[in-house]
């Protein structure tokens, strides 16, 4: 009876055990999905018997131990999933004997070792992941001549070496993922040659040069990820002419110069994310008019200049599009920090009624007083306005920001009682201290302790001069007149 069986689907149950060796009997198997079960213990390697097998999925389980060299057995398989489970050792170069394969998932495990150079021969694979793995050494020379690849996944791993440079001219890429990884060299100039590339993500390596002109030519690129790298050049005004870009993500490079006015014609841009490079001069007004829900990064960079009411007006800074998954989440703006901006904070910022997670301005030339607008981003999380030139006091509205987990105000000259509402009493006192010697209420000393100490002459050091402490206490004592004076009128 088993020998007829040709579909055995079980996912998505709570099933557990151990995959019985008896199916390796199944000889006219062609589907087994048994994926999405609490299935442990290593893959019999009795399913390699199973030739006519098309179709294999065992991914999201519990399984261990190495993948058995008999699954290269599987000669008519098309594709074959191991994701998410906990398999250890070397990948089995037998694989590459599985010509017909086209969907390769091998991601979220624990493997080690190489990647097979024999797999260069898999000339029918059309997606291959081997992401979030341990594995180690170079890509594949021979990656660069698949003819049917469309998404070539190998990120969160140890690779090291060079990126094939011939990859893409053969290949029809729609997505391309090693990031976080340890490779070195220049961006592979060809990427995009067949027109195709929507995602491209090479963050956290140590790759260096500039980025390439076939990738700045490339009308297909939605996302750009190259955080993390050692790049050079300016920031590429090519980028703002592609039609279908929506991130652009160059944090922790080595880029410099001005940023261009034609950033402002990116119109489908969701995340233009510039953090910790060399940028210079004043950050352009025309990105105000990015109509799109946009996150905004151009923190540590050398920008100078004030900042533009019309660059913080409310149609930008409202969304944050998750990198992996294009999931939309609450926003986050961490703006201007750690730069050389100037000018008052724009009271404008006050109608970002979305704004949830965090706002930062810190370590600027920012001055004058902290708009009592900002009181109505109840939503937002965290506030940062530190080390800047900020006088007056902090709004007592700021009563209002009950979302408020976290702030800091450190190192301005800011002055006069703390707004009363549970994070601002319970915050380390360190989030106040620097130049605010004006600032009273808890967590610091009582205003009203301050108030008296200010006009109680023994406060006042008992080495003064006579002069002086008889100056004041008249002064005191006629300022109390007056006031009696005031009452009795």
């Amino acid at each position: 009876m088993l020998s007829s069986l040709t579909e055995l689907i079980l996912w998505d149950n709570p099933l557990s055990g151990s995959i019985p060796k008896g199916l390796g009997n199944c000889s006219s198997l062609e589907t087994l999905a048994i994926y999405g079960n609490e299935l442990v213990g290593p893959i019999p390697p009795d399913i390699g018997n199973l030739q006519s097998l098309k179709w294999l999925f065992l991914y999201k389980n519990n399984l261990n131990g190495t993948i058995p060299r008999e699954i290269g057995n599987l000669s008519s398989c098309l594709e074959l999933d191991f994701s998410e489970n906990f398999l250890v050792g070397d990948i089995p170069s037998e694989f590459s004997k599985i010509s017909g394969l086209n969907l390769f998932f091998l991601f979220e495990n624990q493997l080690t070792g190489v990647i097979p150079n024999e797999f260069s021969n898999l000339k029918n694979l059309t997606l291959l992941d081997l992401s979030m793995n341990h594995l180690t050494g170079p890509i594949p020379v021979g990656f660069q001549y698949f003819t049917r690849m469309y998404q070539l996944q190998l990120f969160d791993n140890n690779l090291t070496g060079i990126i094939p440079q011939g990859l893409g001219p053969h290949s029809p890429l729609w997505v391309v993922d090693f990031s976080d990884n340890s490779l070195t060299g220049r961006v592979p100039p060809h990427l995009c040659r067949n027109s195709w590339l929507m995602f491209l993500n090479l963050a956290s390596n140590m790759l260096y040069g500039n980025i390439p002109t076939g990738l700045l030519n490339c009308d297909s690129l939605a996302q750009l990820l190259l955080v993390g790298n050692r790049l050079t050049g300016c920031f590429p005004l090519e980028l703002c002419k592609l039609a279908n870009i929506t991130a652009i993500e160059l944090s922790e490079n080595r880029f410099s110069g001005p940023l261009p006015h034609e950033i402002g014609t990116c119109q489908k841009l969701q995340r233009l994310h510039i953090a910790d490079n060399y940028f210079t001069m004043e950050l352009p007004k025309e990105i105000g008019n990015i109509s799109q829900r946009v996150t905004f990064n151009v923190s540590s960079n050398l920008l100078t200049g004030e900042s533009h009411p019309k660059l913080l007006s409310a149609k930008i800074f409202r969304g944050l599009i998750s990198v992996r998954t294009a999931l939309l989440v609450p926003c986050q703006m961490n703006l201007m920090s750690g730069n050389l901006f100037s000018g008052e904070i724009p009271p404008r910022l006050g109608s970002l009624s979305s704004l949830q997670i965090e706002m930062d301005l810190s370590y600027n030339n920012l001055s004058g007083s902290i708009p009592s607008q900002l009181s109505n981003l109840n939503m937002l999380e965290y506030l940062f306005l530190n080390n800047n030139h900020l006088d007056c006091e902090i709004p007592s509205t700021f009563n209002l920001l009950s979302s408020l987990m976290g702030c800091n105000f450190s190192y301005n000259n800011l002055s006069g009682p703390l707004p009363s509402t549970k994070i601002f009493q319970s915050v380390d006192i360190s989030s106040f201290i620097g130049v605010n010697k004006g600032l009273c209420g808890p967590p610091l000393s009582d205003c009203n302790a301050n108030q008296s100490s200010r006009a109680d002459p023994s406060a006042k050091s008992v080495h003064s001069p006579l002069g002086k402490s008889v100056m004041i206490i008249a002064a005191t004592v006629g300022g109390v007149s007056l006031i009696l004076i005031a009452v009795i009128l």
